[in-house]
């Protein structure tokens, strides 16, 4: 892929703060740049998504049969908050608690309706 040169302005302290954990994690300071640019891009797309899926989340990419790296949990998490914060819904403490025991004694049931 190629790249392009694009100018950043941070101030000082965000400047010490990427040369220490560039010295830290043995990498440029670029290359962290990139790599949160990439996580940040990530999230944004993720966000986006959820915004136009439904809410049922019984069909999520948590429920795949390949395992999410850490940044997609991250970022879907990331997006399932949002919408909360959006929509206020939620399921309680103890409807989950409820729910989960009965799928460990064996029940298909399925998971609580979201409420506000």
């Amino acid at each position: 892929m190629a790249t392009t040169a694009q100018a950043l302005t941070v101030d000082p302290d965000q400047q010490a703060i990427l040369k220490e954990l560039a010295a830290r994690e043995l990498r440029s300071p670029e290359v962290l740049l990139r790599d949160a640019l990439d996580e940040y891009f990530q999230r944004s797309a993720t966000a986006e998504a959820s915004k136009t899926k439904s809410t049922d989340y019984a069909n999520s990419e948590l429920y795949a049969d390949e395992p999410m790296t850490d940044e997609e949990i991250i970022a879907e998490s990331d997006a399932r908050y949002q919408h909360y914060k959006q929509t206020g819904l939620h399921i309680t403490w103890e409807e989950a608690e409820a729910w989960l025991a009965k799928l460990q004694a064996g029940e298909n049931v399925p998971p609580p309706e979201c409420h506000t």
